[in-house]
């Protein structure tokens, strides 16, 4: 009996955490409360599982940067394919690989690395924390390293997270895949701030072990 009352719960607090996500803003009323955390830890759970997404979205720097792009992110497991295009008067780039041996392609030069924030800083003059933002996209921190900081509305969202020199602020929420996902956040350290508007959201799926 025990075990069928959690699983209810846990499908009640699922489906109303999705239910009128679609393009809301994400409530500043913040909440402590002991269902909000509950709500906040099956979300983060459900989003940090995800084993594959696809995202198209628009970014645009202030700060040293000052400039606008567009961003696509596929993510396949520890893989990962990101297409930036006309990002901060560079041109095309692209970055994939994994966490740990990064290919940097723009125009016909190839680069590997396993340090792409310092790599992109020193040859074309902005950056971005690759690394964690894989896991900020999805509205929840980087599971391998404890966030400083997490708050949160009254349906378990994200309001603002704090991991590794970063703030990142979440604005409004949108439905995708049976999962509630970011619209619209920013990214901030020091004097640079980014803008993400996430447009379009796909084949997004969980880690085979978690998908039953």
């Amino acid at each position: 009996m025990r075990l069928r009352q959690t699983i209810l719960l846990t499908g009640v607090l699922a489906a109303g955490l999705i239910a009128g996500c679609a393009s809301q803003p994400a409530a500043r009323m913040g909440a402590n409360s002991t269902l909000a955390t509950q709500r906040w830890q099956i979300h983060e759970n459900r989003l940090q599982s995800l084993d594959s997404f696809t995202l198209e979205a628009r970014i645009a720097a202030s700060g040293s940067y000052g400039a606008s792009g567009d961003l696509r992110w596929r993510q396949r497991g520890e893989h990962f394919v990101v297409h930036f295009s006309g990002p901060f008067g560079s041109g095309a780039v692209d970055i994939s690989g994994t966490p740990g041996d990064v290919e940097i392609r723009t125009g016909d030069q190839r680069y590997h690395t396993a340090d792409p924030e310092t790599f992109l800083r020193r040859h074309y003059g902005w950056t971005l924390p690759v690394a964690g933002l894989r896991y900020w996209v999805l509205g929840v921190p980087t599971p391998a390293r404890p966030a400083a900081d997490v708050s949160y509305d009254h349906n378990g969202r994200a309001l603002k997270l704090l991991q590794d020199g970063w703030v990142i602020d979440y604005d409004s929420y949108q439905g995708g895949g049976g999962y509630a996902l970011p619209r619209h956040f920013t990214l901030v350290a020091g004097k640079t701030e980014f803008r993400i508007v996430i447009d379009r959201w796909s084949d997004i799926a969980p880690a085979a072990s978690s998908s039953g």
